[in-house]
């Protein structure tokens, strides 16, 4: 992983020669989690953004195929998700909690809830989950358009200020995946 300054070369995120990789997510207002080591051993790990020093390595994700990863402003736990479910952990490490079914998972900081996207083979489809427990809610999509999963996922911090979100869709026949800004409220897609 590399970070790049205006006007400067690229550097590496943090002095190590171990690998790292994305999922990467901030934590708080002065950390970064990102995949640290390599495949199968792969493990989050949380880096200053200050000095770009290792502060931690989360052992209870050892070995987890993590494919994305979020966390809310206060910096407490990281979300991620991994083999088809999501799951929480401290950032201070420990035994992650499943917190049930999710391929890709985003923070919505407004509603401190969490958008979870989940890769079905009956089609892609959205839902609200409520860290204070209860059902999941779907997000509810115009019927114009599909979810597709796309190469890629919901980035940690995708949602804007507004509430919208970017998602890949497929609409009518066509082949090609554009991109699309989700309003989760309404359904409506741009």
């Amino acid at each position: 992983l590399m970070v790049a300054a205006a006007g400067r070369e690229p550097v590496p995120l943090v002095e190590t020669q171990d690998e790292t990789d994305m999922p990467a997510a901030p934590v708080g207002a002065a950390e970064v989690a990102f995949l640290i080591g390599s495949r199968p051993n792969q493990t989050i790990a949380v880096a200053s953004t200050i000095d770009g020093r290792i502060v931690r390595r989360l052992n209870g994700t050892n070995g987890s195929a993590i494919r994305s990863m979020t966390a809310f402003a206060d910096g407490k736990r990281i979300y991620y998700t991994a083999a088809g479910s999501l799951f929480s952990i401290p950032v201070s490490d420990g035994q992650p909690q499943r917190l049930g079914a999710g391929d890709v998972v985003t923070a919505d900081a407004s509603s401190h809830e969490l958008l979870v996207r989940l890769d079905q083979s009956a089609g892609i489809r959205l839902v609200r989950r409520s860290l204070a427990g209860g059902p999941d809610r779907p997000v509810p999509v115009e019927s114009l358009v599909r979810l597709v999963s796309g190469s890629g996922g919901l980035s940690p911090t995708a949602i804007g200020r507004d509430g919208s979100l970017p998602v890949q869709v497929q609409a009518g026949s066509s082949w090609f995946w554009p991109a699309a800004s989700l309003d989760p409220r309404t359904g409506r897609a741009k």
